[in-house]
């Protein structure tokens, strides 16, 4: 069976050009469930900002699933990649990788089965 999700960016990526939809947490989780959507895809830059419980609260609370954590704003916004000339920027880019696959952890796949 298909499910369906949308790109839900949190409250830290303050960008309007993503294509997500923006807001607190609660509201946007409310509203994908609203809208009749299966699960969330979530827009992540900083994961230290971001409480790993309220998201597993929320996910229970709307009955949504999260399929994918998408970092694309980790170098859109914050200008981290792992192949800047400067080193320290590269070191910057892995420290938050680590920390968002640190915080995805805690979702695995057999989360809402």
């Amino acid at each position: 069976m298909m499910k369906l999700s949308f790109m839900v960016a949190t409250p830290e990526i303050k960008s309007s050009n993503v294509t997500a939809y923006q807001g607190e947490l609660k509201e946007s989780f409310s509203k994908m469930a609203e809208l009749g959507y299966d699960g969330i895809e979530l827009m992540l830059k900083d994961p230290g900002q971001i409480k790993v419980d309220e998201v597993k609260d929320l996910l229970d609370k709307y009955r949504l699933e999260l399929p994918v954590i998408c970092t694309g704003e980790v170098c859109g916004e914050d200008r981290l990649s792992f192949i800047d000339p400067d080193e320290s920027i590269r070191e910057e880019a892995l420290k938050r990788t680590k920390e968002i696959i640190t915080f995805a952890s805690h979702f695995n796949r057999d989360y809402h089965e």
